[in-house]
């Protein structure tokens, strides 16, 4: 019952041109349902998504290397959780260190910027001027629900940037 009267609302709101309704419903996203979507799918909920505030403290992270893949998509995202746990984001300093094997390594700059997805504004995280490892790498996240970040890791070539893989961030 309660949920037929949510929805009643939500129509009845889309249909006055109130969109702050269904806005609020569409970023209600959990981790494992951001896992399992398609490689459209995680596109689509990246473009909808605002950049959100920037996070502060650590996150547990999720790599989502093969999305539009069954079979190879879950058992990844397990062995990619072996070497890389997710970002701890020092907001006041306007940096943030990787999480590897453990450890809290590689650092970035974080600040907002324009997105290289969709020219929109995203929380930008670049390694440019503070890894050597990772210097070619770009990544780029925005707020999909409360706590919940959904991002896209580049590799910048002289040819241009390649989206290399999604990963989530989850700071609840």
């Amino acid at each position: 019952m309660l949920q037929k009267v949510s929805n009643t609302l939500v129509i009845a709101f889309t249909a006055l041109g109130f969109s702050f309704a269904t806005q609020a419903l569409a970023n209600d996203y959990k981790v494992d349902e951001l896992r399992q979507m398609s490689q459209s799918e995680l596109d689509q909920v990246y473009a909808d998504a605002e950049a959100g505030n920037v996070p502060d403290g650590e996150s547990a992270g999720t790599a989502v290397f093969f999305p539009d893949s069954g079979i190879f998509n879950i058992p990844s995202q397990i062995l990619a959780s072996l070497f890389w746990q997710g970002k701890v984001f020092e907001t006041e300093e306007g940096l943030l260190v990787n999480k590897v094997i453990g450890f809290r390594a590689i650092r970035a700059e974080v600040y907002r910027g324009e997105s290289l997805f969709d020219g929109n504004e995203s929380i930008i995280i670049d390694y440019s001027r503070t890894s050597i490892l990772a210097n070619p790498v770009r990544d780029e996240i925005r707020e999909v629900a409360p706590g919940i970040y959904l991002g896209r890791a580049y590799i910048l070539t002289l040819l241009g940037a390649y989206m290399g893989v999604n990963f989530i961030l989850d700071f609840n």
